[in-house]
């Protein structure tokens, strides 16, 4: 019986390791995405507490508010984004993976993020890019489409 859970005990862990997560694009690959689309640089978005954002790679996130989706790029790789570390706002709450405000950011106005002021995690926005809801679904599973095998950026 003893034998039986700790082969049982070790095929879970073995299955628990080998699950594979979705791929993350390239730089490249968005910032191709970003020309073929023909996307034009708002350099501001009004923000809610209630909005979210999910991690394409470390230096672009898809932004989802109620009726809005924003591209955001950032100056440099932000592992951050994509750690799933949580972190704790001014008033010391605790702020999850995804929340767009607190994490103690930099912000010029409660209401609005803009490009060249603002921050993300810690992480200096440089390009917000509306889109729409397909267009965002697209960059979510740009990493599905590219080849295996080849470096990303």
């Amino acid at each position: 019986m003893r034998n039986f859970i700790l082969i049982l005990t070790a095929g879970l862990l073995a299955s628990a390791c080998s699950t594979t997560s979705t791929p993350m694009p390239s730089n490249t690959a968005v910032e191709d995405y970003i020309l073929v689309a023909e996307l034009k640089d708002a350099g501001r978005m009004r923000i809610r507490a209630s909005d979210r954002w999910n991690a394409i790679n470390e230096r672009y996130v898809v932004y989802e508010a109620r009726r809005a989706h924003f591209l955001i790029g950032f100056s440099r790789d932000c592992p951050a984004l994509v750690d799933g570390i949580e972190c704790r706002d001014l008033r010391g709450s605790i702020r999850g993976p995804g929340d767009l405000v607190g994490c103690m950011d930099v912000r010029r106005d409660a209401n609005y993020l803009r490009s060249g002021f603002d921050t993300l995690r810690s992480c200096p926005i440089t390009e917000i890019y509306p889109i729409d809801e397909v267009q965002a679904e697209e960059l979510r599973n740009l990493g599905l489409a590219e080849e295996p095998g080849l470096p990303s950026r």
